[in-house]
């Protein structure tokens, strides 16, 4: 009887302290957010599948994009990276 009811209060205080569902979709429906996403995500995939036509598309003529690649064993660089 002790662990029923020991059972039953632990699983009414599991029940009663579950959070409240979140907002839905419609909640972040704001298009220069969703547009800022798109490109955020366009760019991360571009460059985690190293398709570089695709991220060379999302660079602005005006903007500065550096990418670093460390290879083990290499000397280290001393110049400065040269924007494209």
């Amino acid at each position: 009887m002790i662990r029923t009811a020991a059972f039953a209060a632990l699983l009414l205080g599991a029940c009663a302290s579950a959070p409240a569902p979140g907002p839905g979709p419609e909640a972040n429906a704001d298009p220069e957010r969703e547009a800022i996403l798109a490109t955020v995500d366009a760019f991360l995939l571009s460059v985690g599948n190293g398709d570089k036509a695709a991220r060379e598309a999302l660079e602005m003529r005006d903007g500065f994009t550096y990418f670093s690649t460390v290879v083990v064993g290499a000397p280290a660089s001393s110049s400065a990276p040269t924007p494209r």
